[in-house]
């Protein structure tokens, strides 16, 4: 671990080093380009929403409700939401649940 942290600590300093020693581009693109606050606060609510309902209804339950609802809400096509839901909550629950065999929070739902 002491061996991984000094690595972290010196690659990190380089970083820094390396992004005050370059010149800003005045044509560069921001981070924040295309920001809308509306999508950014459905996450940030929706997010809580998921953390307080992991324990209610599940942690399975909980992600594939918060998975659906974010990426409907985010825009994205009803069909792909729901398989991109179910291919992420079957992958977790292979690796977390059969292969790593760590607990998860269940609900009354599962």
């Amino acid at each position: 671990p002491l061996f991984v942290i000094t690595l972290l600590l010196i690659l990190t300093l380089i970083h820094i080093a390396l992004t005050l020693k370059k010149e800003e581009d005045p044509d560069a693109k921001t981070g924040f380009e295309g920001f809308i606050p509306g999508q950014f606060f459905v996450v940030l609510i929706g997010s809580g929403l998921y953390v307080a309902l992991i324990n209610v209804l599940g942690y399975f339950t909980s992600t594939v409700i918060y998975i659906i609802s974010l990426l409907i809400a985010l825009q994205t096509d009803i069909k792909k939401s729901v398989l991109i839901s179910a291919g992420v909550t079957i992958g977790i629950y292979i690796v977390f649940k059969r292969i790593l065999r760590v607990p998860l929070p269940t609900g009354f739902l599962v």
